[in-house]
């Protein structure tokens, strides 16, 4: 892909969000993204966010579940 496809944001002290585009929505054209928050240094969030791309790129599902644990 070409392009920006992830992004880490910092949150707070040691609190980042890291967003990866998997796709857009068939129907609303927009894109989806996956969001995970890291806590921790950049450098994890970096880590987390190239093995978030690695698992898109070979095409794993890499979206979480929507099954709550209660």
């Amino acid at each position: 892909m070409v392009g920006e496809t992830g992004q880490v944001i910092g949150r707070g002290a040691r609190i980042w969000l890291v967003r990866v585009y998997v796709r857009r929505d068939a129907v609303t054209k927009k894109r989806k993204c996956l969001n995970k928050t890291v806590h921790g240094r950049l450098r994890n969030a970096q880590a987390h966010l190239s093995s978030m791309h690695s698992e898109r790129d070979l095409g794993r599902k890499i979206e979480s579940s929507k099954q709550t644990l209660n």
